[in-house]
Parts: C-alpha cells; structure tokens; sequence
C-alpha cells in the first residue's frame, strides 16, 4: 500500500480527514509489534484490527472433540480462519448487530490488510469485576446477564460472550466487541445463544464475592425470561458439565487460574441444575 504521508510530500496536496487517519494509521502501524491498538485523532477514539495470520487449528479440534465426547455441542471450536476471510467475517457481523439494534463499533474504513473502528472505551466488565469502584461485583454482573438477555431477545447471538469484550456504557447499556468467528454459521441460533450463556458465567464465577447458590439463583432468574428452547439447552450442557466435577474432588488447591475458573463454573452449573429441579 502506498504511503499517504509519502504522497502529501510528492504532490503537495492537502490530505482530506479520512487520508489522515489512514496515514497515521499506517505510520503506527509500521513501528507496532500490537495486532489491535487505539488511535485519537481528531478528537475522537479510534480501534485498528490488523489481519490474523491463519491460527493453529489444534484447539479447534480439541474443543471440538470435547464437546462431542460430552455431549455438549453448544462448546464445539469455532473455527477462525485469520487473515481476510476473518476479517470479512467480523466486519459482516459487527454491521449485522448493528442492524438489529446491538451496541457494537462502528467500522468506518476497512483497509488490505486491517480495518477501523470506533472505539466503545477500556471499561470492559473483566476489569469491573476486578475493580468494581462504587457499584458492587454483583451490580456489574446483573448488568453483563442482562445485556445478553437484551441480545437474544433481538434475535441475535455473540461470537465470544466473555466478560472482557463487554464494555460498559453511560447509563445501564452494554457494548460488545470480538466477533472474529461467526458460531450461527456452524450451529444453530438456539446453541450460538446457549453458548453465550456459558461463556460469560465460564468467565466470570469466580471474579464473583458470593457463593454458587446464589450465582444460579442469579442466573436463572435472567434465564428464565430467554427462549424455551434455549433455557432447555442451557439446562441440558449444565447437567454435563456438572459431571466433570471428578476432575475437583480431590481437595486440592489449584494455583492455576484457569483451573480455578473451570472448577468455580463446574459449581454453579451443579447448583443451577440443583435450583432448576427445586423449581420444577
């Protein structure tokens, strides 16, 4: 791509705005080891996602085989093909959200070999459970459970529905960024939106100041008011996934956090299954 901050010098023209924003663009790009970083300009924040290079597929297949051994086919891998497929699948998918009313960034130039995006702010709901300042963990949940609710109701579903890529706004409303894989493509709209259940509790249980008991109770209250057919699927992988608890039963402390997260979910899947019976 040729530079534009070379062509302003050659032929002496003024850029217009959008020239600029790509010449900067292009001028941090080529010193930045960072795939996606923020730019301001003009006042305003920007996002620029350069292209993937084609990903291993080894987890693809892994998770893949694991949902299938356990029956929980709402986990399978997605695959995510990088480069400008991905790209492409992103792009489509941040316009189709957009349509149906779901805060996601605005693409405003899309490039060879990255495109921009506006920028929703750093206040992702990973960070909030961590420093949660004057509102409770829990206030902050609520308001992840009930964004994803907001989604399905509008007929969609996310691609990676963990609490890192929601992004709080003013008022109550959430944002939601990474849509590289599409699951809607590989499953139906029913197991894309199980799946977002399932990954936002998977990434955010054990962030949480209170017990599984009450994580279900939570849970299902918001669950409740989702899609029959979804509650039920939900309900059905909770049940499988309650099984893996043997992996835990040794009363071990586990150092790593991802064990920990996996061993705090196992638990509220048990006691979400536990409440769903007491409620039957």
């Amino acid at each position: 791509m040729t530079s534009l901050l070379n062509c302003s010098f050659i032929t002496g023209t003024r850029l217009t705005e959008q020239e600029r924003l790509i010449a900067l663009i292009e001028k941090h790009a080529s010193t930045s080891n960072r795939r996606v970083f923020h730019l301001d300009f003009e006042g305003d924040c920007y996002v620029v996602k350069m292209q993937q290079k084609k990903r291993s597929k080894i987890g693809y297949y892994i998770l893949t085989m694991i949902a299938k051994v356990f029956s929980i086919p709402a986990l399978r891998g997605i695959p995510i093909l990088g480069g400008k497929p991905t790209q492409d699948i992103e792009i489509k998918r941040l316009a189709s959200l957009s349509a149906a009313g779901i805060l996601v960034p605005k693409v405003v130039y899309e490039g060879q070999n990255y495109f921009v995006m506006s920028c929703l702010g750093n206040s992702n709901f990973d960070f909030l459970l961590k420093n949660p300042g004057p509102q409770s963990l829990v206030f902050y949940w609520k308001q992840a459970l009930a964004a994803i609710l907001d989604v399905h109701h509008k007929g969609a579903y996310l691609s990676q529905a963990l609490v890192r890529n929601m992004i709080a706004q003013e008022g109550l409303s959430v944002g939601f960024v990474d849509f590289e894989d599409d699951p809607g493509a590989v499953m139906p709209i029913n197991l894309a939106q199980t799946r977002d259940w399932l990954l936002c509790i998977l990434s955010s249980s054990l962030r949480l100041d209170i017990s599984p008991q009450k994580q279900a109770e939570i849970i299902l209250s918001y669950l409740k008011q989702d899609r029959i057919d979804v509650q039920e699927e939900v309900f059905a992988c909770a049940s499988k996934i309650a099984l893996l608890r043997f992996i835990f039963r040794r009363a071990k402390l586990y150092h790593n956090r991802d064990l920990q997260s996996i061993n705090a979910f196992i638990q509220v899947m048990r006691e979400l299954i536990t409440y769903r019976s007491a409620s039957s």
